[in-house]
């Protein structure tokens, strides 16, 4: 075997290893925001449950419970588990944004750059 067959046999491997490795990472990827969405819809329809079990303590009529039981099935639906995961996410991002700008103006007047990358760290918030 001559060199430009065992360099090309080696490339094949390489390309064989590296799309392996991508396939893999693209399953764990999927794998994991499958759950997330899951989750999310949990959430939904628990929070609509808690709203469902709040008004049957009152005068609750067939209509009410075919409208709840209604917005529970729409709560659990994958659209609703994306969208609903996308909105937490902007607020949560939105929340994070006020917090640290919060704290680089109390560092500022206070502590410095070191005050303020503890105070967001201890806020749960990445730091930018």
């Amino acid at each position: 075997m001559g060199g430009a067959a065992i360099k090309a046999i080696l490339h094949a491997v390489a390309a064989g290893v590296g799309g392996s490795k991508t396939i893999i990472n693209e399953d764990i990827l999927y794998k994991r925001t499958i759950i997330t969405i899951l989750n999310q819809m949990d959430a939904d329809r628990d929070k609509q449950f808690a709203v469902m079990l709040k008004e049957m303590k009152g005068n609750y009529t067939i209509g009410q419970a075919r409208d709840d039981l209604l917005i529970y099935f729409e709560a659990g639906t994958f659209d609703h588990g994306v969208s609903s995961l996308e909105a937490v996410a902007a607020a949560n991002k939105e929340d994070c944004k006020t917090k640290r700008d919060d704290t680089k103006v109390a560092a500022s007047s206070v502590g410095g750059p070191a005050t303020t990358q503890s105070k967001t760290t201890a806020i749960g918030c990445p730091e930018k």
